[in-house]
Order: C-alpha cells, then structure tokens, then sequence
C-alpha cells in the first residue's frame, strides 16, 4: 500500500476495564505499537480523576516503552456527560469536562481529543439538541485550539444518539460547527449500522478524516466486533482508504463486553492480521 503500513496500527484499552492500565500498556508495547488512544474511563484515566501526578505517571509509562499517546477519548455515551442536553447544568458541566479533557491531552502532548455531539431526548424533535451540540462543541473546539488539540468526531449507532448517525450528518455537523480544528473519524462499524461504505464519508468529508476506529460488523446489526467477527469486507477497505490518501491511525475498538475477559489475545489477533493485510 501506498499510505498505510504498520506503523498506522494504534493500540488501546478498550476492552482492558477489567485489568490494569500496565497490563494493557505492556501488551501494546509486546505487539510492537508505537501509538496510543485511551479510552478515558474508569480506572484508566478518567477526566475527573486526573492531575498532575497521573498525567507525569503516564507519560514516563509511555516514554519507557516507546510510545506516546495518539488520541486522548474520555467516556462519554453515558451519563454525565452529555453536551447536547436540555438540562443546563448537565450540559455546562459536560462543556467543562471537555475542556479539562483538552487541557489533560495537552499536557500529555496528545495532538487529538475525541469530542462526539452527545443526544437530546428520543421522543421529541431532534432540531433543539442539535442546535445546543453545534454550540457546545464550537467552544469546546475554540478552547482546544487555544492549547494546540484538535478535536475529532464521528458518527454514531442509534443506541448513543438520535443526532450524528450518517455521513450526511458527519457533513452537517461539522459545517454547522465551523471550527477549523474540527476533524473526524471513521468508525466502519457505526458506519455499518447505518448500511453505509466508506466512500460515502470519503465523498462528502474525506479531508476531515484523520482517525479511524476500524472495527468489523454484521450491517446494520452489530458492531466493535475484531476482523473476522463481522461481515465487511476489511481487506477491500483497508485498500480504498490507501487508495484515499489516508494515512492517519487505524484503532481496534473492541466491544469490552465481548472480549474483555481476554483482551490480550483479541488484540493480538487483530494486530497480526491487519499487519499481514497492511504489509
């Protein structure tokens, strides 16, 4: 391939909930992962739970192993966090939490913070919380930008949100926003739910694409499933999205229920293979 190798695979911990972020880090560092996403949920790196001696903590973790830190991705499909509410208290407080989430990446010189538009209530009119994520995320964005991180969205399943679901409102949402700091994943699962191909996000937005959760999935059914679980065809999309330009970070998002007994292995696994197609 042309723009994609190896060196684009990206470790993470999502999956590793049940064990120890050493464990997990030793792991990446095992498999040869240069590159790091966290998932920012507790016990790893939670926002709120995160200072100056955990932030240190982490980067000479990473320093000694070889690795930095490629994507900083706080939790947030659950409550607390929730930047498109209608309650005004929950959402300043998740405004607040992003912003603490831009200051941590920093400090960590992560160049990219995961950001997602959050949801409004399911049974009414999406147009309200709509207008309340474009405007918390524009001072999200401004805010990072002030401390040189790019934010990165994506789109969702209809389980996390009745807001950002398809390509079409990938390219919406990051019109209506206007940051110039505003970027995006592809998520091929959450793109699978919606019975969607990667050249429909290439089409509309493929120069905002710098990231990319590459996970398999049955269409339209479910998804964060590792290569070989699913049904997509993994090999032809690794190829269109060289085919692209791509060049950004290819992340295994694995479902932490169905693989977090073992993470280990899954992860192995999925490393081998998409080295073997990237080679």
């Amino acid at each position: 391939m042309k723009n994609l190798s190896p060196e684009n695979l990206c470790g993470s911990n999502f999956g590793y909930g049940k064990f120890s972020l050493e464990m997990c880090l030793n792991d990446m560092a095992d498999l040869g992962l240069k590159k790091f996403e966290m998932w920012g949920w507790a016990p790893h790196f939670h926002v709120d739970h995160v200072g100056k001696s955990e932030i240190d903590g982490l980067n000479k973790s990473l320093t000694s192993r070889g690795m930095e830190l490629a994507c900083y991705t706080p939790e947030q499909m659950v409550y607390p966090v929730n930047i498109a509410s209608a309650d005004d208290t929950l959402r300043s407080a998740s405004v607040a939490f992003f912003k603490r989430a831009a200051e941590i990446a920093s400090d960590l010189n992560c160049p990219f913070l995961f950001v997602t538009c959050g949801w409004g209530y399911y049974e009414r009119p999406t147009g309200a919380a709509w207008k309340r994520s474009v405007e918390a995320m524009n001072e999200i964005c401004t805010y990072a930008a002030t401390l040189g991180v790019t934010c990165i969205t994506e789109s969702l399943q209809p389980q996390e949100t009745n807001l950002v679901l398809t390509a079409q409102e990938v390219k919406k949402y990051l019109d209506d926003v206007g940051a110039p700091n505003l970027k995006t994943a592809l998520d091929t699962g959450a793109m699978a739910i919606q019975g969607e191909e990667p050249k429909e996000h290439f089409d509309l937005y493929g120069d905002k694409i710098v990231h990319c959760h590459f996970v398999d999935a049955v269409p339209r059914s479910v998804s964060h499933l590792v290569w070989g679980d699913g049904e997509l065809p993994m090999d032809a999309y690794l190829q269109y999205m060289d085919d692209q330009g791509y060049s950004g970070l290819l992340t295994v998002e694995m479902n932490p229920g169905r693989y977090g007994k073992d993470p280990t292995k899954f992860l192995k696994d999925s490393v081998e293979r998409l080295s073997k197609a990237l080679c």
